[in-house]
C-alpha cells in the first residue's frame, strides 16, 4: 500500500520594498562594527550579515526587516517620523537608527528589507 500524495500549499507572499544604503562610513565605525557582531550591551543577537567578524568590511553587507506599518494606524508626533521597528535593530547607535527611520519616512518606505553596503 502506498501513502496518498500530499498536496503542498502555495506559499503565502506579500509585497514589501527594500532600501539600499550604501554607507561605507558606517562600516568604519567601532559602534557600529560591534553591533554588526552582536557585541552591545543592549542587543540580544546579531543582524544577518556576512563576515559579522571581519572588522575590515569585507563581504560585511547587513540585512534587516523593518515595519513602520504600526505607526501608520497612529498620528505621528513631530519628531518622531523616524521611528520604525526592525528585526534587529535593537543596539544600533541611535544617529544611525534615526538617519535610517528618516530615509524610510522621506521615501514613504512602510515594510520591507533595508540592505546596507559598504560599497
Amino acid at each position: 500500500m502506498s501513502p496518498e500524495p500530499v498536496t503542498a500549499k502555495p506559499p503565502v507572499t506579500e509585497p514589501a520594498e527594500c532600501l539600499i544604503i550604501l554607507a561605507p562610513d558606517w562600516f568604519r565605525r567601532e559602534d557600529f562594527l560591534d553591533w554588526r557582531e552582536g557585541k552591545r550591551l543592549e542587543q540580544w543577537d546579531q543582524p544577518a550579515c556576512w563576515n559579522p567578524e571581519d572588522r575590515d568590511a569585507h563581504y560585511a553587507d547587513v540585512f534587516l526587516v523593518f515595519d513602520r506599518r504600526r505607526l501608520e494606524l497612529a498620528a505621528l508626533e513631530p519628531g518622531n517620523e523616524h521611528c520604525w521597528e526592525g528585526s534587529d535593530q535593537q543596539g544600533l547607535p541611535d544617529d544611525l537608527y534615526e538617519a535610517i527611520g528618516k530615509l524610510l519616512h522621506e521615501r514613504s518606505l512602510t515594510y520591507g528589507v533595508l540592505w546596507i553596503k559598504t560599497s
